[in-house]
């Protein structure tokens, strides 16, 4: 097994790095931006000139794969082999570019050579730029709106939450009975993160599209602790994350540790990452307090958090499970 890191910053020197000694390189990513493809383009010519085997998948949900993108990379038939996978309005969310091993190579190829993908060539280009322009005049600020808000998400935290929206788990029901129960792609993941603690090691990250259920799977792998951390850096996913804990774990105690409440004492504490970055608040909680942390995106929060006392908080004796969409993690100085 590889050793699990996390990147707090700058993850491109690491891409960078793995890159220029990897022999094959497969790129899966869920948007494709100009900007970058250009930061890439040199480091993949340097791949192909020492004969690395490259190949790029990238997508077309909702149209924000950047058409300049596409005509790059078509472009580059010398340099790569590149598809588009055509989701037909269906989420297509895997953010990645992960060096690849034994076991993430054949899920790759299947991903690759899948029916719903296509070359990426100039033809293609053409076609998906004019289905692009159609869809952005039927749907205008559609992409302006949506990574205004994640740029805002990353850079800030929200200043004023008002009432907390709903975020709810996908319809599909978890309840068998009166006992609520993983589904069927929840237990392969349980079923690893068990394997990672018999392995003894203290940290592990679960990388799951949108929709299938983190909150929950989280919920049931701490199960297994007499007390659980949940780190969140929004406080409606602190009040949802509750709920579904409550839901899965009735028989415990739990509470919101934010800057309005400070239920510290609880079997399962649901914490703002911003409110912990403080050191007053940080010492509240000594070494052993929990079992398990569970931290939901940290990379949205990991720029300001990733040195001083926070990591050190973070390196404690117990097991740290990080819930991410970003698969490349690395703790600083490790």
């Amino acid at each position: 097994m590889n050793k699990i890191r996390l990147v707090t910053s700058r993850a491109i020197d690491q891409i960078i790095q793995e890159m220029e000694r990897a022999s094959t390189i497969y790129i899966l990513t869920s948007f494709a931006m100009k900007s970058g493809i250009e930061l890439l383009v040199p480091y993949l010519r340097q791949a192909k000139e020492r004969g690395a085997e490259i190949k790029l998948l990238t997508g077309d949900y909702l149209f924000i794969t950047q058409p300049e993108a596409l005509k790059m990379i078509s472009e580059m038939e010398d340099v790569l082999e590149a598809r588009l996978w055509r989701s037909g309005g269906v989420s297509f969310h895997s953010p990645s570019a992960l060096p690849v091993y034994e076991e993430a190579s054949e899920a790759y190829m299947a991903l690759f050579y899948h029916e719903n993908t296509v070359p990426i060539n100039q033809e293609t280009a053409a076609e998906y730029e004019r289905s692009y322009k159609e869809y952005h005049w039927k749907h205008p600020n559609l992409v302006d709106t949506w990574t205004q808000k994640e740029e805002l998400d990353l850079m800030f935290a929200p200043k004023n939450h008002g009432e907390a929206e709903q975020v709810g788990e996908p319809g599909a029901s978890y309840e068998t009975g009166k006992v609520l129960q993983p589904r069927e792609v929840q237990v392969r993941a349980l079923e690893e993160q068990q394997n990672t603690r018999e392995e003894e090691y203290s940290k592990a990250m679960v990388v799951m599209a949108t929709g299938l259920g983190k909150t929950y799977l989280a919920g049931f792998f701490a199960r297994g602790f007499k007390r659980a951390l949940f780190i969140a850096h929004r406080e409606e996913i602190l009040n949802q994350a509750m709920r579904s804990w409550q839901r899965v774990m009735p028989e415990k105690t739990h509470g919101i540790y934010n800057s309005k409440s400070k239920e510290g004492e609880a079997d399962c504490v649901f914490a703002s990452i911003y409110t912990l970055a403080r050191q007053r608040h940080l010492t509240q909680f000594a070494p052993g307090d929990f079992d398990l942390i569970v931290v939901d995106e940290f990379h949205h929060a990991a720029a300001d958090l990733s040195g001083g006392t926070f990591v050190q908080w973070w390196r404690r004796d117990c097991l740290s499970t990080g819930v991410w969409l970003l698969p490349w993690i690395s703790l600083p100085g490790e």
